[in-house]
């Protein structure tokens, strides 16, 4: 059974129909989560959505290790997300900083510590279940 249709479907269903280049329809969409409210909810949007408009949801989740907690709430979104049938990429930063404000101290020129990045495995995903012709292509 779908889940219920709320205002919030049905606005951004009205919105991707008048503009359908926003998310195209059959589409991969590479989802950065958190496992917060705000993320999960998007990703629940889009789930709902889905069967309308043939996305293939990929979710990637980069663990900072900023809280002693951070591992087993990745794990958590990890069984989350094989629950709901989502594929689910999960990085750990391979060099941890205490908190946000040293990671954002970090010296000019230094690499962000996600290594290899979430870009490679959404690559090599894409490139296996996506046809060259609708494989998105990277904005940045």
């Amino acid at each position: 059974m779908a889940a219920p249709w709320s205002r919030f479907h049905l606005r951004l269903h009205r919105l991707l129909l008048r503009r359908p280049q926003l998310l195209p329809q059959h589409a991969t969409l590479l989802l950065a989560v958190s496992g917060g409210q705000d993320s999960m909810a998007l990703v629940g949007l889009l789930r709902d959505l889905q069967r309308l408009h043939h996305w293939r949801l990929l979710l990637w989740h980069g663990d900072h290790g900023w809280r002693p907690e951070s591992a087993q709430q990745a794990s958590a979104l990890a069984d989350w997300a094989a629950a709901a049938g989502l594929t689910l990429e999960r990085q750990r930063w391979d060099t941890p900083q205490p908190d946000e404000a040293a990671a954002s101290r970090r010296a000019p020129g230094a690499t962000n510590g996600w290594k290899p990045g979430p870009w490679p495995w959404a690559a090599a995903t894409w490139s296996a279940a996506t046809p060259p012709a609708t494989a998105p292509k990277p904005c940045c």
